[in-house]
């Protein structure tokens, strides 16, 4: 029997079956692309199979193909059940699940969605330590803030799930982000600084603009503009992931001026020399509370209810777009936006 199993383990966990192959997502090369191809095949599908029952379990599963970071194929003997018990016991240990004859299943063999194989009873895993942050935070969240986040809602990956950009790519988007930001308020206010002054003094932060910061730059255009001067406070956030700066609940504006003297007075060699990205276990309590934060304020928005206390949406959301950048190497910085805010992002049903 053929098995595919999609493991948010970034590490290879070994086996004892027979295999056919496997791909590393992370990997810069022709069969990591064709790996992320094929999770953007499945993820499509789980799309529309769920369009029209779309449910936290739903976006779990969802969320476990887009966060795969390592694709196993493997062949085994059905017909003897301790092969089957060491898949089970192998599958909750690389946090995988499973495709068998063209089903989607968890551990256990229950299937994830409702089909040929009976009705989706199957669970997604979650990792113990997932679990308990996501618990400790969202009780935090709610004795302290008031701020109310469903036990169902899938937590943050853990410390085997995510991978840390290096310091240097940290670096430089912090300075492509305060650069856009300050070119961003030159526009608005009617006065736009030269671009390619600012490039020969940064070079390699010009280098590092995504496509979406480069076409504000080239069109200096003034809707753009006023939505990017915001990217300041993401630029804080990593800021705060190198432990250059230190900062309180998401309920007012950063200081532009302080952001740029920390970032812009040395030059670009100067600030890029002898970073250090925070501890990870740091780095994931932040990821979650700003994630389960970020859900709340999006439910608030939606179903119209009070808004949560000095809390500032766009500060949440351009801090958790930095942090779910820097801890998902395969997003793009234009992507991280949205990247951990999918569950209100309903599919929509596939029609004939």
């Amino acid at each position: 029997m053929l098995i595919s199993a999609y493991s948010t383990r970034h590490e290879h966990c070994p086996h004892e079956f027979t295999i056919v192959a496997e791909r590393a997502r992370w990997h810069n090369s022709g069969e990591a692309a064709q790996l992320a191809g094929h999770l953007d095949a499945l993820a499509d599908y789980i799309r529309a199979e769920t369009a029209e029952s779309w449910t936290f379990g739903a976006y779990a599963l969802l969320r476990h193909v887009t966060d795969t970071q390592r694709w196993y194929s493997f062949d085994l003997d059905e017909t003897d059940p301790s092969q089957l018990a060491r898949l089970s016991g192998w599958a909750s240990e690389a946090n995988a699940i499973l495709m068998v004859d063209g089903a989607l299943l968890d551990a256990q063999g229950r299937p994830l969605l409702t089909g040929a194989h009976g009705a989706g009873s199957g669970e997604v895993p979650r990792s113990d330590e997932t679990v308990r942050r996501a618990a400790e935070i969202r009780e935090w969240l709610s004795a302290e803030r008031q701020v109310g986040v469903p036990v169902g809602l899938t937590p943050v990956r853990g410390s085997q799930e995510v991978r840390v950009r290096n310091a240097d790519e940290v670096g430089l988007r912090v300075l492509a982000l305060v650069l856009t930001s300050d070119f961003a308020r030159s526009v608005v206010a009617g006065e736009p600084l030269d671009p390619s002054a600012m490039a020969s003094v940064f070079p390699r932060s010009f280098a590092a603009l995504s496509p979406a910061e480069r076409e504000l730059f080239a069109s200096r255009d003034a809707d753009l503009a006023r939505r990017a001067q915001a990217r300041i406070e993401a630029a804080q956030e990593l800021l705060w992931t190198l432990s250059m700066i230190t900062f309180g609940w998401p309920s007012r504006a950063c200081s532009v001026e302080r952001i740029e003297r920390l970032t812009l007075t040395g030059g670009e060699q100067d600030f890029l020399q002898g970073l250090v990205v925070r501890p990870l276990p740091d780095l994931l309590n932040e990821y979650e509370c700003l994630a389960s934060l970020v859900w709340a304020l999006d439910a608030v928005r939606r179903q119209q209810h009070p808004p949560i206390p000095e809390t500032h949406p766009v500060i949440c959301a351009e801090r958790l777009a930095a942090l779910s950048w820097l801890l998902n190497p395969q997003v793009t910085w234009d992507d991280a936006d949205q990247y951990d805010r999918g569950y209100w992002r309903r599919p929509q049903a596939v029609r004939s």
